[in-house]
This record gives structure tokens, C-alpha cells and sequence, in this order.
């Protein structure tokens, strides 16, 4: 019988967020750090029946190692993109991928306005748990909109409001 092996191709820079992301320690035989991305990446000890996660956040670079697989013969069944399906569940509006942060539990502010809020007040500076919805280019009524949506879709992590700030540069 063949030994199946399990790899992960990923870099220096890429692997704590890795590490972090994936709730088992052993899940994989053997893990690859890829230093030099303008070279390809050794695969001589991979075999077609081997799986592999390649977890590089750099889209041409893992491209790049994902076509060496291939061309190594490793079937697209076997390879699995990361960073390619983390990407692929992150909502696209901000308000739902600000009140998804599975670290926060609870808000107790919400921040609301324009560019400024949004890049100017970084809530994780803050002592209590804000969440800052701000967006460049939106307009009173659609911080309304926007204030709606998170109470009728996450009134849980909403339960213990006290503040709204709205941003108002003129």
C-alpha cells in the first residue's frame, strides 16, 4: 500500500495566519516553506496521489507553485487554493465582514461616515468594542441604511449598544 502524505506549500510570512486560521496542529506530514518566489518550488517528493494545500497569498505566486504541481502531475483534486477559498468566503460589504470578526462577540459603538471615520479611527485603538462601518464615498442615507442592516442582521452583537458615531465632513 501506498503512503499517502499530506503537504503544505505556504511562505515565512504567510504561515502564522495559516497556523491561525486551522484549528488542528497535525494535519499535514509535511509543511514546505517557499523562500524564493521567483524560483519554482521543489516538488520532487510530491506524488500524484499526495494532497496538498497551497496557502501563499500572492495570487501570481501561487499560480506559479500551483502550476508546477500540475505540471508534476499532482491532479486538481488533489491541490487545494487556501488563501483562493479564504478569499472566496469574505463577504463583499464591509458591515457584514466587520460584524463576522468571530473575535468580537459583542459592540458596544458603531462608527458611521466617510473616508475620515474609515481610515482615521481605528477602532481596535479604542477601550470598548466599536465597530467602524465607515465607507468612502457614502452619503447620510446610506449610513442609515447601512445602521439598519447590522441591527436587523446582527442585533445579537448589538445587544449592549451605547454608541454611534457619525462622521461628517463637509
Amino acid at each position: 500500500m501506498v503512503e499517502k502524505m499530506n503537504y503544505l506549500i505556504t511562505t515565512f510570512e504567510d504561515s502564522y495566519f495559516v497556523s491561525q486560521s486551522l484549528r488542528e496542529d497535525n494535519l499535514f506530514d509535511v509543511v514546505v516553506l517557499w523562500e524564493n518566489v521567483n524560483e519554482a518550488v521543489e516538488v520532487d517528493r510530491i506524488q500524484s496521489h499526495d494532497s496538498v494545500v497551497v496557502a501563499i497569498k500572492d495570487r501570481p505566486a501561487r499560480e506559479l507553485v500551483l502550476d508546477c504541481l500540475r505540471q508534476k502531475g499532482i491532479p486538481n483534486h488533489m491541490l487545494l487554493d487556501f488563501f483562493g477559498i479564504y478569499n472566496a468566503n469574505i463577504p463583499f460589504m464591509v458591515a457584514d465582514r466587520v460584524m463576522s470578526n468571530p473575535f468580537y462577540e459583542q459592540y458596544e459603538g458603531i462608527i458611521l461616515g466617510l473616508s475620515h471615520a474609515e481610515v482615521g479611527i481605528i477602532s481596535d485603538n479604542l477601550k470598548i468594542p466599536f465597530a467602524n462601518l465607515a465607507v468612502s464615498s457614502q452619503d447620510l442615507f446610506y449610513d442609515l441604511e447601512t445602521f439598519q442592516y447590522v441591527l436587523d442582521k446582527y442585533a445579537s452583537k448589538l445587544r449592549n449598544l451605547r454608541y454611534l458615531v457619525v462622521d461628517m465632513y463637509k
